[in-house]
């Protein structure tokens, strides 16, 4: 199983976000865990998954990832 990062997002780039930001964030970030454990045993042994997303923060990004390999034992894998 490969994991595969995109990078060149800085945090420098992220606007200041009120509370309401900060609960869409927290439903987002379950919405996707969600998708992501009801599509990891689809994913064929020795299969590429690619987890993008359009956002700055740290809970969909760093986050995620840590998530994806700590408890769904993903390997990242780089794309260079």
């Amino acid at each position: 199983m490969h994991l595969a990062r995109a990078k060149g997002c800085s945090e420098k780039k992220r606007k200041p976000v009120g509370s309401g930001r900060l609960l869409l964030v927290d439903s987002c970030v379950r919405q996707q865990r969600e998708i992501l454990e009801d599509i990891w045993p689809a994913l064929a042994p020795g299969g590429l998954m690619v987890y993008s997303t359009c956002t700055f923060n740290r809970q969909e990004d760093e986050d995620m990832l840590a998530y994806l390999i700590e408890e769904l034992g993903c390997r990242p894998c780089s794309l260079a």
